[in-house]
């Protein structure tokens, strides 16, 4: 989760500069945005202690949901070339309605609605089903009847 990071690193800026900041959190990731806006003492272990780190750091109003594709960190991910990466205006200076007032904010609302999400359901840990195939051999007759014995020399 980068959630976790960027509680820790707005919290580092923001005690080194001593000024009062206002603070945006974005994520694309509506269940994220879920978690950190509820109780943490609902999540099981993993989860709940990085959503209870991310509420100490930073206030659950202040993350937001935005859309994939106004996430410049998802640049990264569809692996551009440097050189693109470089010339990127979403990636040095982020989606362009950011720039304007926050009141001309798009309103992205989280696509999650509270009575349709199970939490354990969301917690669940990915599966790996192993096949093994195990193949019973008889042991060569021949071949203990061959040496007296398996030590080397």
């Amino acid at each position: 989760m980068g959630a976790p990071l960027s509680a820790r690193l707005s919290d580092k800026i923001a005690t080194a500069l001593i000024l009062p900041v206002s603070r945006f959190y974005w994520t694309d990731s509506s269940i994220t945005c879920y978690w950190i806006k509820r109780d943490f003492n609902k999540h099981k272990v993993f989860v709940k202690n990085r959503i209870k780190e991310i509420q100490k750091l930073s206030d659950p109003k202040e993350w937001r949901y935005c859309k994939g594709k106004d996430n410049p960190a998802d640049l990264i991910s569809q692996c551009l070339p440097l050189n693109d990466l470089k010339n990127n205006k979403m990636w040095w200076h982020g989606p362009k309605w950011l720039t304007m007032k926050q009141t001309e904010w798009p309103l992205f609302s989280e696509p999650i609605i509270e009575t349709e999400i199970n939490n354990d359901k969301l917690e669940l840990k990915k599966s790996i089903n192993v096949n093994t195939a195990v193949e019973k051999r008889q042991i060569d007759n021949n071949l203990i009847s061959r040496y007296s014995s398996f030590r080397v020399n």
